[in-house]
């Protein structure tokens, strides 16, 4: 056990001595090299499934997701609500004001929001999705205009509210919301 203790201690020593060389930075998004792998580094994101109880419904999104269009042609993308968080945001500040502005949705004082998972996105990035399932009775918010973040895609993509009896029939584009349409379906118990 010494020995392997002993190799994890030089290889941590001769990783510190390794510089990173950003390729490329634009933005909020830089691709960098570290030891020949390239990887992305941009902000975590929080990714959120709000389920209206009383309702029996979820809020998901249909959005315009220039990426996925590219590749099957697609106009709108069943997406869940999501964001990107900002400098010094915490991941429950950016969920809050993410439901504002996708969905029109203020929380009230008092919501717990309780972050179930955080799961880097994939193998050649380096950020992180947080993710929620958002339990909420109609005393936890008040509704607003949802106004987006005055970008020209978020104006023509919206907010929807599907029937929780409707999960099993979904498509979602991106596996986030599957997996979050998967939650949603345990705690709904529908199978």
């Amino acid at each position: 056990m010494d020995k392997f203790t002993k190799i994890k201690k030089e290889e941590g020593k001769e990783a510190k001595k390794r510089e990173d060389s950003i390729i490329f930075q634009k933005d909020y998004l830089k691709v960098i090299d570290k030891d020949n792998w390239l990887y992305i580094e941009e902000s975590d994101s929080v990714c959120v499934l709000p389920i209206l109880i009383e309702q029996n419904k979820v809020l998901l999104r249909m959005e315009i997701i220039p990426p996925f269009q590219s590749v099957d042609g697609r106009e709108h993308h069943l997406t869940c609500i999501s964001g990107t968080l900002e400098k010094d945001e915490t991941a429950e500040e950016c969920l809050i004001r993410e439901l504002e502005e996708e969905a029109g949705i203020v929380l009230r004082d008092g919501v717990v929001i309780e972050i179930f998972d955080v799961l880097y996105k994939s193998k050649s990035a380096s950020s992180r999705f947080h993710l929620c399932i958002l339990p909420l009775s109609v005393y936890q918010f008040d509704e607003t205009i949802a106004k987006g973040d005055g970008s020209k895609i978020e104006k023509l993509s919206k907010t929807v509210n599907v029937s929780a009896t409707n999960l099993k029939n979904l498509e979602p584009s991106d596996i986030v919301t599957k997996l979050l349409i998967g939650e949603a379906k345990k705690y709904l118990s529908i199978s």
